[in-house]
């Protein structure tokens, strides 16, 4: 006669009164957290489902917020975070939980006073603390072969998956290799071209757009940094010659990948490429929407020493608070307000603040979409710097652009 209990015989282990729990994980996260103004901290699975909530009820809109960083979080290799700046003054930071294979098994939801995370100036939600915390919940969430689904894990069990899988094992870089040319920024001032260039992905060298952006994949951006800082070891002694900086647009999948600048940083280091060389284009919309996850972005290139370019800037004032920061070295004018300015007297005005402002600032800025003589001869005398001239200044293969500049040395 089998005297085991219903439990024992259907193969489940008994749980223990001290069981990691959601809830109990949701309250030592509340408490792992750095001080801010919290509305409300939840965590949800890999459907959006909530799974805990610390206090109230989530309405719909704060339900399709999971929804949506769901889905950016799964499509971002190795992103950890995500953020939204929402219209009522607070902000929506979700924290990957993902399973040791780099699989999102589910996300915190933490809905913060945005006057509060701005406080944090660069530093990070995930603490070891709370990272250890993520991991917990991971294991807490990962589907399991061997055990029925509504089977919950002991705190043995916990431990030696821990033991074993401490660490999340980012999943491999695209295997993409992207065709990457360049474009000369020209000067205005005094004429001829510069030694800045714009990085322009697979052909998307459209009058006025800004290269590469709109992939909105995290391994794709990551693949082209690779690309380029390989490129740039392996030509090293040309740009120790003739010193020249690179800009590629980033969004906001890499702004959420932390992965992203530490590999910029490692292949920097590893390649012998002084930092200065590399610089990140951001877009103004992006500074509206993320603005502590553009701040931090902008404080860790200041660390490697990388510049940031403005992209699309109108002046909105909901995105000055960035040009706080010293990374920031570069403005680039939607090409709107430079294409009106010959014929429109508010965006002349614009341009001319613009102006005013980067000149105090210590800023250069770049006007877009520059076709014409008149528009040329305008912009220099408010004090523009450098212009994108798609039709005359066309893009060339970066592969070519080594052995243009080792000619033009040898010929002079």
């Amino acid at each position: 006669m089998d005297l085991r209990s219903p439990q024992a015989r259907a193969g489940l282990t008994p749980v223990v009164a001290d069981a990691p729990t959601a809830e109990s994980l949701g309250t030592q996260l509340c408490a792992a957290l750095p001080p801010l103004r919290l509305h409300s901290v939840s965590l949800h699975d890999a459907q959006a489902d909530v799974l805990w909530l610390n206090t109230g009820t989530l309405g719909p809109d704060e339900h399709a917020l999971a929804v949506e960083a769901i889905d950016v979080l799964a499509h971002g290799a190795s992103g950890s975070h995500y953020e939204r700046a929402l219209e009522d003054g607070r902000s929506a930071v979700f924290l990957a939980v993902r399973a040791p294979q780099g699989e999102l098994v589910g996300l915190v939801m933490i809905l913060v006073d945005s006057k509060s995370l701005a406080t944090l100036r660069g530093a990070t939600l995930v603490t070891p603390a709370v990272r250890t915390i993520l991991q917990r919940m991971a294991v807490l969430l990962r589907p399991r072969e061997s055990a029925p689904k509504d089977r919950t894990l002991t705190p043995q069990e916990v431990d030696e998956l821990l033991s074993l899988d401490v660490e999340v094992v980012a999943k491999p870089e695209s295997k993409r290799v992207p065709a990457l040319m360049v474009r000369q920024l020209i000067k205005l001032r005094s004429g001829g071209r510069t030694r800045r260039y714009e990085v322009i992905v697979d052909g998307s060298d459209s009058p006025g757009d800004s290269p590469a952006r709109g992939h909105g994949d995290a391994a794709f951006e990551t693949a082209v940094l690779s690309r380029l800082l390989e490129w740039l070891a392996a030509h090293r002694e040309v740009w120790e010659n003739e010193p020249a900086s690179f800009a590629i647009p980033v969004s906001r999948a890499a702004l959420a990948d932390e992965g992203f600048l530490r590999l910029a940083a490692q292949r920097l280091r590893s390649g012998g490429v002084a930092p200065q060389t590399i610089g990140f284009e951001i877009d103004q919309s992006l500074c509206i929407e993320l603005p502590s996850q553009v701040e931090r972005f902008c404080a860790t290139c200041e660390k490697l020493g990388c510049f940031v370019v403005l992209d699309d800037f109108t002046f909105d004032t909901r995105a000055l608070g960035v040009l706080r920061s010293r990374a920031v070295r570069l403005l680039k004018l939607d090409s709107r307000l430079t294409t009106n300015a010959m014929r429109d007297r508010l965006s002349q005005a614009v341009v001319i603040a613009i102006a005013q402002a980067a000149k105090v600032l210590g800023l250069h800025w770049v006007a877009k979409r520059v076709e014409s003589d008149a528009a040329r001869d305008w912009l220099a005398a408010v004090g523009c710097d450098f212009a994108q001239a798609p039709s005359s200044e066309k893009a060339r293969p970066l592969d070519s652009l080594a052995r243009a500049v080792s000619s033009r040395a040898g010929a002079a």
